[in-house]
């Protein structure tokens, strides 16, 4: 919900509580004014009549006008403050139809006044069996009737006409034994005008007004917001445009001084990064050279060395050696993937040659671990776009673990297939394979399945990652699983690069 929106709601909430406290306090009121005037109009009744002349029914005699002058048409005159003057005469015309219809339209409404308020309050009375003096005039109401019967001096109620009050009069068997007081309520139709008309009041118009104020305040907060999503996306180089001196000015100089301070943090971040791939890069390159030298003095010294114990601590020297380089080469291509050198140094890479380096720098390891290893390519290159020394760290990491952890007496094999534009490099090997719940999880970042971890403990879990991450950056697929013969593969497979082939290989 936007601020705006919880705004109007929080207005309409509250002015909804304010209007239906107001209605609810309105009608109490209503009924003791209507309770207080009911009481006050029997008791100026009572005290303006006698008995004789409330039961001769001359107090119901209509008041008429007469003109003053021989000029007057009858009709009211003003007075000196505009008030009418009355005089004996016949009543206007008007006078006489407004009477009429409150006779014909007596009974719930006759004295509402405007917006359905109480007009007038009316006294009527009653012989000792509830009958009016006149018939046009209203029932007693039945609820009073009990009550007065039982000897209650004073009676308040409510029916569908209105509020009404009633007592027994000193003037008992006659036809003003009872004197009924009536106030009117106001109309359903005009009650619920005036809830319409407050809730304009104290609702719609002030959410219209609180809307379109809120208008350039809203718009200011959505600009502030688009502006720090594109310093966010430009890594914080650029600041956010701040107009005004209100609290949203103020709100967007702040973020302009975290956004400084975040920008100075990152470029110390990325300068430690970069110094410590530099660092990392360096080093494995600098003891790379040297334990190349040292496995191949090693492979040398094995088949010259004759059979024995001897042989057989040479072959495991080669084995940690080789693992050893392994490790270096896989630190640096964490390093290069991280800063994400693969993508920016892309070049035609011969898969064939790729194949048959990494073949000759495995066949002594899998000969001294007692694996047979072979492999197989077409005998023209097979070329690919790409990162050439992730590539091959990628099919190394492939290769270097059927190998490991395989068993003596095992096999591996590599091969390359090429299948019209789409090459296919399978490593596989008859070792024991990988459980079926640790399959999913074969490539996530320094997972290690259990086998993995019980024939080497102190693995870190980066090849088949390192052969997932750059299989991933350049649109291959690598996919993994137990053979249904046994043993464990890896699939490589990706577009070769058709343009480079016919290039390098003019006769195909």
């Amino acid at each position: 919900m936007t601020l705006r929106s919880r705004l109007i709601l929080a207005l309409a909430g509250s002015g909804l509580a304010i209007l239906l406290g107001s209605f609810v306090a309105r009608e109490i009121a209503i009924r003791y004014a209507s309770e207080a005037s009911i009481h006050s109009s029997i008791e100026a009744r009572l005290s303006s009549l006698d008995r004789e002349t409330c039961e001769s029914g001359r107090d119901l005699e209509r008041r008429e006008f007469r003109p003053r002058r021989p000029d007057d048409l009858g009709g009211p005159r003003p007075g000196p403050f505009g008030e009418p003057e009355f005089r004996r005469g016949p009543p206007p015309e008007g006078i006489m139809r407004e009477r009429e219809r409150e006779r014909e339209a007596f009974g719930p409404r006759f004295g509402a006044g405007p917006f359905g308020g109480p007009r007038m309050t009316r006294v009527f009375f009653y012989d000792p069996d509830f009958k009016p003096r006149r018939p046009e005039e209203p029932p007693f109401p039945d609820a009073a009737k009990a009550r007065l019967r039982a000897g209650e001096a004073l009676v308040n109620g409510s029916e569908a006409f209105g509020f009404f009050g009633a007592v027994a009069t000193s003037w008992t068997g006659g036809a003003c034994t009872y004197a009924l007081a009536i106030m009117p309520t106001p109309p359903p139709l005009a009650s619920f005008t005036m809830l319409i008309v407050g809730a304009l009041l104290l609702i719609g118009f002030p959410a219209i007004a609180l809307w379109f104020a809120l208008a350039k305040p809203v718009a200011r907060i959505r600009t502030l917001a688009a502006g720090v999503r594109e310093t966010a996306a430009r890594h914080y180089e650029t600041s956010v445009v701040v107009s005004g001196e209100d609290e949203i000015a103020e709100l967007g100089r702040a973020f302009n001084e975290a956004s400084t301070v975040v920008r100075a943090h990152v470029a110390e971040v990325e300068r430690r990064e970069k110094s410590l791939r530099d660092f990392v890069a360096h080093t494995t390159h600098d003891v790379a050279l040297p334990l190349s030298v040292l496995l191949s003095h090693v492979t040398r010294l094995r088949q010259s060395a004759p059979e024995g114990a001897s042989n057989e601590t040479i072959a495991a020297i080669a084995q940690e050696t080789q693992y050893i380089a392994s490790l270096l080469a896989n630190l640096e291509a964490v390093a290069r993937l991280e800063a994400d050198a693969a993508l920016q140094e892309r070049h035609p890479v011969d898969l064939t040659a790729l194949v048959e380096r990494v073949a000759a720098r495995h066949r002594g390891v899998a000969s001294s671990g007692g694996v047979d290893f072979n492999h197989s390519a077409p005998p023209t290159g097979v070329w690919v776009i790409g990162d050439v020394t992730l590539i091959e760290q990628a099919v190394n990491n492939l290769v270097h673990n059927a190998i490991q952890y395989n068993h003596a007496g095992g096999h591996v094999a590599l091969v390359l297939d090429v299948d019209a534009a789409v090459f296919t490099l399978r490593v596989s090997d008859d070792g024991p394979g990988v459980q079926d719940r640790d399959l999913a999880r074969l490539g996530l970042d320094r997972f290690r399945s259990e086998e993995a971890r019980s024939r080497r403990p102190n693995g870190m879990g980066l090849g088949l990652s390192i052969a997932r991450d750059v299989a991933r950056r350049h649109g291959f697929t690598l996919t993994l699983g137990n053979r249904a013969e046994g043993g464990f593969e890896a699939v490589l497979a990706g577009s070769i690069d058709a343009k480079g082939s016919a290039e390098k290989n003019p006769r195909s």
